[in-house]
């Protein structure tokens, strides 16, 4: 679980509707796609407009499908938000 793979990622004195904020996107990101990838799926971070890393993920496990998913909110809460479906993955 996310919560417990690193402490720092999450402000613990920030708590909305039983959720804590996220102190760092960044780190939130990267161990949700570590253990995607534990469970054998390709994760792909997203990028926005200008190129920089985005808080939507793209998951697959076959080249036959992909989809999109917020996982940060714009107020830095975790979420796991459907997006859309790619036929032919998009990556």
């Amino acid at each position: 679980m996310v919560a417990t793979a690193d402490p720092a990622i999450f402000d613990v004195g920030s708590v909305t509707q039983g959720q804590h904020q996220i102190a760092s996107p960044a780190l939130y990101i990267k161990a949700v796609i570590a253990l995607l990838h534990e469970k054998n799926y390709c994760v792909l971070q997203a990028k926005d407009g200008g190129g920089n890393p985005a808080n939507f993920i793209d998951v697959k496990n076959s080249n036959d499908i992909s989809e999109e998913f917020d996982i940060v909110t714009s107020t830095g809460f975790a979420v796991w938000k459907y997006n859309a479906t790619y036929r032919n993955a998009n990556f």
